[in-house]
């Protein structure tokens, strides 16, 4: 098809699968999709419903990228994101999934709620000032994110959706050293060294819940200084919570390439603040050392999938230069893992 065709068909099938839901009326359509920047395993796109009496409202298309960073299932993503609805969490609602690849957008796709603000890019210098100025002021972000980790963290994995993963830290260790091998490059003694002081300083045992898998600030919307959605849950699990605090707690997650943009967790509060409120919030310890355990197990996470993601691009299965260019992270990355390691 050409471009126009492919724009047609993807506005009469997400009004066809919103008319089904009946999330909009027979005489109401979709107007205009319009593809958002970034995602690296999910595509965002923003639809707009144009109603009978010419008023608008928008709503937010996930899409399957083909040869994405992350191998999960869209399908389980929609239930999870319908789960969530009822709990005191700012997550959007979803209302229409649609699972046939032959389709417009090229991949497995559902149709969820648009929630209003804006994201910030840790990896930008300018967007750490309103960041910080929350920090130094009224708090409301620093106050949202760590609020909303303890009530995710409180969902027991009795809760979960069927189909949701349940992951082991020896099991993930396993998993990404797996990933790390297939992609078949130059051996890295900091990664590999990394594999082995993971399963030489195993947290011990913590109550199993709900984790995000991908918890920042940059997966979530900011309006008005507050957290209005959480957003990206597609590496979702049940497991070990403290995995997203070790994960945030990472330099390279408040925007650090080759140094460090900022001192504040996640570029959002001060480290200790952050952990104390969250003690007070769940009402129980939290060991520091686990939560370190957990930061180089995040590292070694995001170390691997750039590999992979290197790996797809030089083989052509994708044409997303992202995917090379982010090899550039790597050696901070490998800095932080040593500091961490004591290496």
């Amino acid at each position: 098809m050409t471009e126009p065709d492919v724009a047609i068909a993807r506005r009469e099938l997400l009004t066809k699968l919103l008319r089904d839901a009946g999330e909009i009326g027979p005489r109401d359509r979709v107007a205009a999709c319009d593809q958002l920047e970034g995602g690296w395993s999910r595509f965002s796109h923003v639809a707009t419903v144009r109603d009978a009496d010419s008023s608008e409202r928008r709503y937010v298309v996930r899409v399957k990228a083909p040869y994405g960073l992350f191998d999960t299932d869209l399908v389980v993503e929609y239930d999870l994101f319908q789960a969530l609805e009822p709990l005191e969490l700012p997550t959007p609602r979803a209302f229409a999934l649609h699972t046939e690849l032959d389709n417009p957008f090229g991949g497995e796709l559902f149709v969820m709620e648009f929630l209003h603000g804006s994201s910030a890019n840790v990896w930008r210098a300018r967007d750490h000032e309103g960041l910080r100025t929350d920090w130094q002021g009224q708090r409301g972000i620093a106050r949202d994110l760590v609020t909303y980790a303890a009530r995710i963290h409180s969902i027991g994995s009795a809760w979960a959706p069927a189909g949701l993963p349940r992951l082991s830290f020896a099991g993930q260790v396993a998993a990404w050293r797996d990933t790390y091998e297939a992609a078949g490059f130059n051996r890295d003694p900091v990664l590999e060294e990394a594999f082995h002081w993971l399963l030489a300083h195993q947290p011990g045992e913590a109550p199993t819940g709900l984790v995000h898998g991908d918890f920042r600030i940059g997966n979530m919307l900011i309006d008005s200084g507050r957290v209005t959605a959480i957003l990206d849950w597609e590496l979702a699990y049940v497991g070990d919570v403290r995995f997203d605090l070790g994960y945030i707690a990472t330099e390279y997650m408040a925007g650090k390439h080759l140094r460090a943009k900022t001192d504040l967790l996640g570029a959002v509060a001060e480290r200790e603040w952050f952990f104390a409120e969250y003690e007070r919030l769940t009402g129980s310890e939290l060991d520091r050392d686990a939560v370190l355990a957990f930061s180089v197990l995040g590292l070694a996470s995001l170390m691997s999938m750039t590999y992979k993601g290197l790996r797809r691009y030089v083989d052509g299965q994708s044409t997303d230069f992202r995917r090379a260019w982010a090899r550039y992270g790597l050696p901070g990355m490998r800095q932080e893992v040593t500091a961490l390691m004591n290496w």
